[in-house]
């Protein structure tokens, strides 16, 4: 494309400093220079009144495939997004050898998606075939490294598996993986107890991978799951990202500020932990997960074939009564159910629907994983205004999605997948004014940056990538509604990703730059 030239703009590097007033230069995909440029550039673009930052760096993400559907990544690029981390809670779809293989198969199948790589170099490969409009990077999850080796079955794995587990895990890494991730919340990775996770923290931390969880328990346990996370990391010498830290039900509401308070008397002591978080009171997975992990043993069609007898789901409807009954099913909301008869009940609360259908809402939660096949996905609203605003201004959180670069218009997924960025720009920085400018940057930019060691991106530096996001601090905002999710932001005007211009006032660009990042490379 030539010389891009950035003038006139309110620079916030990335860093945390201060703001200043220049231009910045991009020339074959680097920073060329920073300051007062006097030289020419065959693309000029004016900046007076916007702030020009480093393109926002979404360190939790579940984009493992949407880009080998269709490359756009339109709703991470409309909010100012260059890189994506995948692979987060235990998910991936590298390595695939055994169930892992049989099953991600299975659901790329359902995408119009052949599953052509069993090793993650083989993975990563894939993902740069198809072209993406953003950087993406990824961890290895852990559930799918158990299940490519142990399978489904709640057990501890053998001394074998442990070895076959340990031995992928360092072949991905030597690809270009950024560590490993669990999700203690979803079989099977939740069957995995501390000791394998400090086994495979050792492989990770060789090679200055992290060790990313979405932990045990994130309600009445939360400490506990800090605790765990912590003592991984320190047996194992691996550094620990608490992943969307918050805390759930409303009897727990307050809880996030002693376990912060914990995180960074941890980090005194010398464990190299953080975490990241997400700006919003309502959580979002599979309905599925609501069920309890011991039901999940042996995957999802047991699961299904064993919820026919009579006995099990009596025992998995009083478990999940128990909780969620408690907690409210006018709280869980619907996001997604195949097409066909369920569609009607796509929006709505488990407490609509069971008045609709004349069921409990426990039966109508049951009846829908039935009927779905265990497809169904919710939006779950138990999280308060407080937390979140503790969470995002501490200084050990960084921002991260927890959603995917959606494109397609299907269901009422999370705004999250849309309107993060913004919402933390626009929203609790221009208008609740819990954290300044620079710092909200920050925390999407230069410390996922140092986390990921990505050392050649995150920040406004001379020979560096050139991953810029230009926005208008006094516009910017989510449009995005849990009503109303497929609503582009406002106020993120232009983004680069590797120094070509993928949105251009507001419009994206048939453009596909990104490139797929490997751990220790550039």
């Amino acid at each position: 494309m030539g010389r891009i030239l950035i003038k006139n703009g309110k620079i916030i590097d990335g860093s945390g400093a201060p703001f200043f007033y220049g231009d910045v230069l991009v020339e074959k995909g680097i920073i060329q220079e920073i300051g007062l440029v006097n030289t020419g550039a065959e693309h000029v673009i004016d900046a007076a009144g916007k702030v020009v930052a480093p393109g926002f760096i979404d360190i939790h993400t579940h984009s493992d495939t949407v880009y080998m559907l269709n490359n756009r990544g339109k709703s991470k690029i409309e909010q100012g997004v260059t890189t994506e981390m995948v692979g987060n809670c235990g998910f991936s779809v590298a390595p695939a050898y055994g169930q892992a293989a049989k099953d991600i198969g299975r659901n790329l199948g359902k995408k119009g998606l052949e599953l052509s790589w069993e090793g993650y170099e083989e993975y990563l490969q894939a993902l740069q075939k198809a072209r993406p409009a953003a950087n993406l990077a990824g961890l290895v999850g852990h559930g799918t490294l158990r299940k490519s080796v142990v399978g489904s079955e709640e057990r501890k794995a053998n001394s074998c598996e442990m070895e076959q587990m340990e031995k992928i895990l360092g072949e991905s890494l030597e690809a270009g993986a950024f560590g490993f991730s669990s999700g203690l919340l979803y079989a099977p990775s939740c069957y995995g107890d501390a000791a394998e996770f400090v086994r495979l923290g050792k492989v990770a931390a060789r090679y200055g991978g992290i060790y990313a969880t979405h932990m045990r328990n994130e309600s009445d346990r939360l400490m506990e799951s800090v605790q765990e996370s912590a003592e991984i990391g320190r047996q194992s010498g691996v550094a620990v990202q608490v992943s969307h830290h918050k805390v759930g039900g409303e009897k727990n509401w307050g809880a996030v500020k002693n376990t912060l308070a914990s995180m960074q008397e941890l980090r005194q002591q010398g464990l190299d932990i953080t975490c990241d978080v997400y700006p919003y009171i309502a959580t979002s997975t599979s309905l599925g997960a609501l069920l309890p992990s011991w039901a999940h043993d042996g995957g999802t069609n047991k699961m299904l074939e064993n919820l026919q007898k009579p006995d099990f789901y009596e025992k998995v409807r009083q478990e999940v009564e128990r909780i969620e009954g408690e907690r409210g099913y006018d709280k869980i909301m619907v996001s997604y159910l195949p097409e066909g008869e369920l569609k009607q009940y796509e929006g709505l609360r488990l407490a609509e629907i069971a008045e609709k259908t004349g069921r409990s809402g426990v039966d109508c939660l049951i009846y829908l994983v039935q009927a779905s096949e265990a497809e169904a996905g919710m939006i779950r609203f138990g999280m308060c205004e407080e937390d979140v605003q503790a969470v995002l201004q501490h200084p050990l959180s960084m921002v991260g999605s927890d959603g995917s670069a959606l494109t397609e218009r299907e269901g009422k997924p999370h705004p999250r997948n849309f309107g993060t960025f913004p919402r933390v720009l626009g929203h609790y920085v221009r208008e609740q004014q819990i954290m300044g400018l620079e710092k909200a940057i920050n925390k999407m930019t230069g410390f996922p940056a140092w986390r990921l060691g990505l050392w050649n991106r995150g920040l406004l530096r001379t020979g560096f990538a050139a991953d810029i996001t230009i926005f208008d601090p006094e516009q910017v905002a989510e449009g995005a509604t849990f009503s109303q999710p497929f609503q582009s932001p406002r106020g993120i005007d232009w983004v680069l990703v590797n120094g070509e211009v993928v949105l251009q006032e507001g419009e994206q660009q048939p453009v596909f730059p990104g490139q797929v990042l490997r751990r220790g490379r550039f």
